[in-house]
């Protein structure tokens, strides 16, 4: 009976952190960017704006004590929000292959990737900050 009870708090303990608890992987550019099509797909909008590089979406210097003001406005902003969910929307639907990365400096890359291994390529820019790679920009290749 003890062990019965022990494995129900065991599963309410897991399943509550997996609930809470979002881990997305950025330790490198194409982890970050699995982690943000994850976060797509799960269409949780929080875990998609701490895949991004909310400096460069707010055009706000972000600190430690600001990251939830910036994300919360940025979710409270009705264009925004419209804007992020439709990205959101284009992740979630389609699938897409890495097809190089080019290295711009120490905490910036370029991840070119392939929308359903079509010709379109889109290039993905990565900064590193502190210690976690996250999208900062987007463009297509040919532009």
């Amino acid at each position: 009976m003890k062990y019965i009870k022990n494995l129900k708090f065991f599963l309410i303990f897991i399943i509550s952190l997996m609930c809470i608890n979002w881990y997305g992987d950025f330790s490198s550019p194409e982890k970050a960017f699995e982690s943000l099509v994850e976060a797509a797909k799960t269409d949780n909008i929080d875990n998609f704006l701490d895949c991004c590089d909310l400096e460069a979406m707010s055009g706000l210097i972000q600190t430690e004590e600001n990251i939830h003001k910036i994300s919360d406005s940025l979710k409270k902003d009705k264009q925004q929000e419209k804007i992020i969910k439709g990205i959101m929307n284009f992740l979630s639907k389609n699938k897409f292959s890495i097809i190089k990365k080019v290295k711009l400096d120490i905490d910036m890359q370029i991840l070119y990737i392939s929308k359903n291994n079509s010709e379109e390529i889109s290039k993905v820019l990565f900064r590193k900050k502190q210690d976690k790679w996250k999208l900062s920009g987007v463009k297509n290749a040919g532009s």
